[in-house]
């Protein structure tokens, strides 16, 4: 805490090509394999005040800001940038993202929302595993009906069948 106070005071100070230097070795510090959690955290709390700053110079990519948060355990903050991320660049890679991080948040329903979402899009997400996850039987169900019983050698797929009872086990 008292670092991150110490840096709002002394970012106030300093002028657009200082605050541009200084930005580069943070991201620098983002991008070392060899930064500890701690100091990372604290650069995501930097980085979060740089942003709401009325002028602000751009930190770095949301997509990397989700990704140190994500590895912080900070899931609000990686759902932050990761969402900013997807609402700039519409890229339908971060769906799968977005999803385990509302798991992890505990808001199945906005985990829902992007599968159906991604649905409607026609981008590829493992339905059933994730439907499965968030405890949707039905929609699991309906899924793995659409999938073959058995597999290409005649054989009954356990795996499929197995997952069956798992769903009616669940409704």
């Amino acid at each position: 805490e008292l670092y991150n106070y110490a840096f709002i005071s002394v970012w106030k100070m300093l002028n657009l090509e200082e605050k541009s230097t200084l930005i580069t070795y943070l991201n620098a510090a983002l991008e070392g394999n060899k930064t500890p959690p701690e100091i990372l955290l604290t650069i995501l709390n930097l980085a979060e005040f740089i942003e709401r700053e009325e002028n602000h110079i751009e930190f770095i990519n949301f997509d990397k800001l989700g990704q140190v948060a994500d590895i912080c355990k900070a899931y609000a903050k990686a759902l932050y940038y990761v969402e900013n991320d997807f609402r700039n660049n519409h890229d339908f890679t971060s769906l799968e993202k977005l999803i385990t991080l509302y798991y992890d948040l505990e808001l199945p329903e906005s985990a829902i929302g992007i599968l159906k979402m991604a649905k409607i899009n026609n981008h590829f997400i493992n339905e059933e595993d994730w439907y499965l996850k968030l405890h949707q039987w039905k929609e699991t169900l309906n899924v793995i009906n659409k999938k073959p019983k058995t597999k290409e050698d005649g054989s009954l797929d356990l795996e499929i069948t197995s997952r069956n009872f798992v769903c009616l086990d669940g409704l």
